[in-house]
C-alpha cells in the first residue's frame, strides 16, 4: 500500500503544505516512472512482432515460429496491461494521498478567509483540490512520463533507417512548436475563463444565502438577469478557450497522421530501392507514431494541464501562511482570568484601525457588559476576544497566555461564544450543541442544554435531540436558534463566555430563561462578557466597558459608568446610549 514518506528527523520543514504533500509521495512517482519505463519498452512488442512476421515467418513459412512468437507476444501484452493498470492505480492513490494530506489545511484556510472577510474565493479552494485529485486520476500525467521516451523511439527508428528517424524527428519538432504556441494562446484564455467562472459561482453562492431576501423584495428576476450576464460571460470565455484548444488539437492530430503516412511512404520508397524490408517499413511507421504520440497527447490534454497548474498555484497561495505556523504546545486548562493590553485591530487588508488602545482586566467569575453607539467597535472587540480577528498590536491573554499561544482547537474548548447571528450547521441538535465532536458526550450535551434552559424546548422538537436542523433540516425560529446557540456556547463548561446581543431575538419567556442561565453561570465562576443591545441585558454583569469610535471611553463598575453617561444627556439620549444596536461584523 502506498504511504506518504515521513520527513527525516532534523530536516527543515517544507515551505508549503502542498509542496510537502507532493514531496511525501515521491516514492509513488518513482514507482509510476519505473512502470512507465517498462511499459514504453513493452510498447515495442507490436512493431517487432510485425517485423518478425513479415521478415521471418512469411519467408520461412514456419508454423512453430509463428506459434512461439504469438505466445510470447500474448505474455508481453498481459504484462503490459497489468503494468498500465498498476500505474493508473498508483497515480489515483497519489492524488488521494495529497488530498488527504492538505484537505484539513485547505478547509482551515477557507474558514480563516471567510471569517476575516479577506477573500472572495468562497469554496474555490475545495474545488481546486478536487481538480488536483481528478488530474492525478486522468490520463494526462502519463504524457509527462512518456515524453522522455521520445529519444528512445527515435533511436530505434534510426537503427531501422536514419532517414526515417530524421523524418520522425522533424515531426516531433513541429508538434512541440505547436505545443508551445498552444500554451501561450490557450493560457490567457484559460485564466479569463477561470476568473469568469469563479465570479459566476460566487454570485450563485450569494443567491443560495440570500434567497429569502430576493423573494421578499421582488429582486428575483432582476438579480437573475445580473447572474445570467455573469454566467453567459463565463460560458463565452470557456467556449473561446475550448475553440482555441480544439484548433491546436486538430492541427496536431492532422500533422501526426500526415507524418505517419510520410514515414510509411518513405519506407515504401526505401523498400523499392532495396534499402529496407517490408516488415521494417511497417515497424518503423508504428514506432515513429509512438514517438509522436506523447506530444500529441500533451497537446490534447493542455487544458487539463493548465487547469491543474492554476489550481495548484491558488492552493499554494492560500496555504503559504501555514508554512510559517509552528505547532503550538497544548496548555493546561485555564481559569477565566482575561486581560486586554493596548489592543489595536485593523480591518482585513489593512487600513485605519477599527479598535485602538483597549485595556481592561477581568478576574475569574467577573461579568462585563460592553455598550456604546452603533459602529463603536463592540462586535469587533468580541470577535478579537474569541480569536477570530488577530490583534495588529497589543495582547489578549487568557490565564496569562496570549491567544496566539493556544492551539486553536484547545482555545475553542475553553471559550463559549454566541454571535449576533446564530448559525446551526447541517446535523442534529445534539451534534450542534456538542460542536460536532465525535462521538458527542450525551451527558455534557444535556447539561449544557439544561444550563441554557433549553432542554424542554429541545424535547418538544419532532425528534428531540436527534432532530436535524440547519439549511436542510427543521427550520427553527430566531429565538430558538439563539437558545440552542447558547447551549452550544456552554458545552464543555467553558471558563469564558462571550455573548453578542444574546437577547436580540428572544421573547419575554426566552429572555427570562437567558437571564436565569447567566445568573447560574456566574455562580459557577465562569467569566461573562455581554454586548448589550437592551438595558435589561446588563442585569447579570457588575462592570461596564463603554466604547466610542473604536476606543475605550469608560471602564469600571456598572453603577459608576452609568452615572457618568446618564447625567450628560437627557433621559431619552441616555437610554439611546444603552439601547444601541451593535454594528455588524
Amino acid at each position: 500500500m502506498l504511504k506518504p514518506n515521513k520527513p527525516k528527523a532534523g530536516a527543515l520543514p517544507p515551505p508549503n503544505p502542498l509542496t510537502a504533500a507532493i514531496d511525501s509521495c515521491r516514492d509513488g512517482f518513482i514507482y509510476a516512472a519505473v512502470f512507465s519505463c517498462v511499459i514504453n519498452i513493452l510498447m515495442l512488442t507490436g512493431p517487432l512482432f510485425m517485423m518478425q512476421i513479415y521478415d521471418r515467418v512469411l519467408t520461412s513459412k514456419s508454423i512453430p515460429t509463428l506459434v512461439a512468437l504469438c505466445a510470447l507476444v500474448c505474455g508481453l501484452y498481459a504484462i503490459l496491461g497489468l503494468l498500465e493498470f498498476t500505474r493508473t492505480r498508483v497515480m489515483i492513490r497519489i492524488g488521494g494521498l495529497v488530498d488527504a494530506e492538505v484537505r484539513s489545511n485547505v478547509f482551515g484556510r477557507v474558514v480563516d478567509l471567510a471569517i476575516r472577510h479577506s477573500s472572495s474565493l468562497g469554496s474555490q479552494p475545495i474545488r481546486d483540490l478536487d481538480q488536483l485529485r481528478s488530474f492525478a486520476a486522468s490520463q494526462a500525467p502519463f504524457a509527462l512520463f512518456d515524453v522522455p521516451w521520445i529519444p528512445v523511439y527515435l533511436a530505434v527508428t534510426y537503427l531501422i533507417h536514419p532517414l526515417l528517424a530524421l523524418l520522425a524527428l522533424a515531426g516531433c519538432v513541429i508538434l512541440m512548436a505547436i505545443a508551445l504556441v498552444s500554451e501561450r494562446r490557450v493560457k490567457s484564455g484559460s485564466n479569463d475563463a477561470m476568473k469568469a467562472q469563479m465570479h459566476a459561482n460566487q454570485m450563485l453562492d450569494q443567491v443560495i444565502g440570500g434567497g429569502e431576501t430576493l423573494q421578499a423584495l421582488g429582486m428575483r428576476r432582476a438579480y437573475q438577469q445580473v447572474w445570467n450576464t455573469s454566467y453567459q460571460n463565463s460560458v463565452e470565455h470557456q467556449r473561446l478557450e475550448a475553440d482555441r484548444a480544439s484548433v491546436f488539437s486538430s492541427i496536431s492530430k492532422v500533422i501526426r497522421l500526415v507524418l505517419q503516412s510520410a514515414v510509411l511512404a518513405l519506407g515504401g520508397y526505401l523498400v523499392i530501392q532495396g534499402d529496407l524490408t517490408g516488415g521494417a517499413m511497417i515497424a518503423a511507421s508504428i514506432i515513429a507514431a509512438r514517438a509522436l504520440a506523447p506530444v500529441d497527447q500533451a497537446i490534447g490534454s493542455w487544458r487539463a494541464f493548465l487547469a491543474f497548474r492554476q489550481s495548484t498555484d491558488r492552493l499554494k497561495q492560500i496555504l503559504a501562511p501555514l508554512a510559517a505556523d509552528l505547532e503550538r504546545m497544548p496548555l493546561p486548562k485555564p481559569d477565566g482570568k482575561l486581560s486586554v493590553e493596548e489592543l489595536t485591530v485593523l480591518p482585513p487588508g489593512g487600513g485605519k484601525p477599527i479598535l485602538r488602545g483597549i485595556n481592561f482586566q477581568l478576574k475569574s467569575g467577573d461579568g462585563l457588559g460592553i455598550i456604546g453607539p452603533t459602529g463603536s467597535g463592540k462586535s469587533t472587540l468580541v470577535r478579537a476576544l474569541v480569536g477570530v480577528m488577530p490583534p495588529a498590536a497589543g495582547k489578549i491573554r487568557l490565564a496569562g497566555a496570549a491567544l496566539d499561544q493556544w492551539p486553536e482547537d484547545q482555545l475553542g474548548q475553553h471559550i463559549g461564544y454566541l454571535p449576533q447571528e446564530v448559525f446551526l450547521f447541517s446535523g442534529t441538535v445534539e451534534e450542534n450543541i456538542a460542536r460536532f465532536q465525535s462521538p458527542p458526550n450525551p451527558e455534557a450535551v444535556v447539561r449544557a442544554a439544561q444550563r441554557a434552559n433549553v432542554h424542554e424546548l429541545v424535547l418538544s422538537l419532532p425528534q428531540g435531540y436527534n432532530t436535524r436542523v440547519g439549511p436542510d433540516g427543521y427550520q427553527m425560529s430566531g429565538g430558538q436558534k439563539q437558545r440552542v446557540g447558547l447551549a452550544r456556547a456552554l458545552y464543555g463548561d467553558p471558563v469564558l463566555l462571550i455573548l453578542d446581543e444574546p437577547n436580540a431575538n428572544l421573547d419575554a419567556e426566552g429572555e427570562a430563561a437567558l437571564f436565569k442561565s447567566l445568573s447560574e453561570i456566574r455562580q459557577l465562576g465562569t467569566t461573562l462578557i455581554v454586548v448589550a443591545h437592551r438595558p435589561s441585558a446588563l442585569r447579570t454583569v457588575d462592570s461596564l466597558l463603554y466604547m466610542k469610535e473604536g476606543k475605550q471611553a469608560l471602564f469600571g463598575p456598572k453603577a459608576e459608568v452609568l452615572a457618568k453617561i446618564t447625567p450628560k444627556t437627557p433621559d431619552r439620549a441616555a437610554a439611546a446610549h444603552l439601547s444601541v444596536v451593535s454594528e455588524q461584523p
